[in-house]
């Protein structure tokens, strides 16, 4: 007895093609392919250049910080661009809770170029099957979120206050007009901007250990730049 042999995204509840009506009687539930595959945190890690060295964004672990305590089990995968100047920054991102790092390599992407960053964010997502994508709500942040969920026709919510999770759906808090409201998604990936400083750092557990993924950036439409000075 053989299946469809189409895709592999996942849920053939998703299926764009019609092939989900040519496979067995029963297939469907026996297997729960009616049901998506995604889990787990994904967070683009921003850089801030210094003259002393590169660091890690405050938002960034705060977010980290905010999955350790809110994960059940799933996953968690960071993504950051750059180069060799990366190394230094993997033990500290361990102890936030990343248990796969994908390092984005290539000198051109030291700074920061939007559209090469969501053309490698949106295949690290699908690779990963990640079922939520947060960054923070800096600028950088503001510019890289809708592109990369535009790319995968994904729901996004800006600017939350918090989050939850109960399993692997994302719980948001948004805050409106002195409010707080909730918002929640009709399928996955799903994304998230968090306000800076909203959420509270965490201690690191500097005895986390974690993976290293080197992904190549393939573009080649990208121009030699020079990282520029880091603004919020």
């Amino acid at each position: 007895m053989s299946g469809c042999e189409s895709c592999s995204s996942g849920s053939c509840s998703s299926c764009s093609n019609g092939r989900v009506r040519d496979l067995p009687p029963g297939m469907l539930q026996a297997y729960k392919l009616n049901s998506p595959r995604s889990d787990g945190f994904l967070v683009w890690i921003e850089v801030e250049h210094r003259p002393e060295g590169p660091r890690i964004a405050r938002v960034s672990e705060e977010i980290l910080s905010r999955i350790r305590e809110v994960n059940e089990g799933s996953r968690v995968w960071g993504v950051i661009f750059g180069h060799s100047e990366l190394r230094p920054l993997r033990r500290e991102l361990f102890s936030y809770g990343i248990e796969t790092l994908y390092e984005v390599h290539d000198k051109r992407l030291v700074g920061f170029e939007p559209e090469a960053y969501a053309d490698c964010l949106a295949k690290i997502i699908i690779r990963t099957e990640a079922a939520a994508v947060l960054m923070g709500a800096t600028r950088r942040g503001k510019e890289l979120a809708p592109r990369t969920a535009a790319r995968l026709e994904a729901g996004m919510e800006a600017n939350c206050a918090g989050f939850g999770a109960d399993g692997r759906d994302l719980d948001i808090e948004i805050g409106v007009q002195g409010r707080r409201c909730r918002a929640e998604y009709a399928h996955y990936p799903q994304f998230a901007t968090v306000v800076p400083g909203a959420l509270p750092l965490g201690k690191p557990d500097t005895g986390r250990t974690g993976t290293v993924i080197y992904w190549q950036y393939e573009g080649d439409d990208l121009k030699d730049i020079v990282p520029s000075e880091y603004r919020a």
